[in-house]
């Protein structure tokens, strides 16, 4: 019931998810290990989000798990909530990268979910919606990468 991608053990490094589409899936890329995951870089992607999770979130991109993760590259990704619903829980995630974290950017990505339209880490610039606005919850807070 995956998307592109779920981690759940072991340690990254050096991993690359670029020019990916994901139709209806319930996690497009997330992140559930409690090691130090890094070098890290999701790039020109297309995920199309469908809740279908019993209990919890769907997620584009997304980090649970509690280690530390570092040199993250969240860029010029399309996420947007499927237009049929699905039979989960209804929370659906454009981004989310929590737990302890260094050097991890959201740039420049078009998010667009009804319920949950957010991208939170500690660099965000540019992360708009389909109609060019600013997605709440990820206001840049640092200048505008060109």
């Amino acid at each position: 019931m995956v998307g592109l991608g779920q981690h759940y053990s072991d340690t990254i490094d050096g991993l690359r998810v670029i020019n990916n589409t994901v139709i209806r899936g319930p996690y497009c890329f997330i992140n559930n290990s409690p090691n130090h995951d890094k070098n890290i870089v999701i790039l020109h992607n297309y995920f199309d989000i469908q809740n279908r999770v019993a209990g919890g979130a769907s997620y584009g991109v997304g980090n649970t798990g509690n280690g530390l993760q570092e040199n993250w590259q969240i860029d010029d990704n399309t996420i947007i909530e499927d237009a049929v619903p699905g039979h989960g829980y209804y929370e659906v995630r454009g981004t989310s990268v929590g737990g302890s974290y260094r050097n991890v950017g959201i740039y420049r990505n078009i998010v667009q979910c009804t319920n949950s339209n957010y991208a939170v880490g500690p660099h965000r610039s540019g992360n708009r919606d389909a109609q060019g606005h600013v997605v709440p919850g990820s206001e840049d807070n640092l200048a505008v990468i060109a």
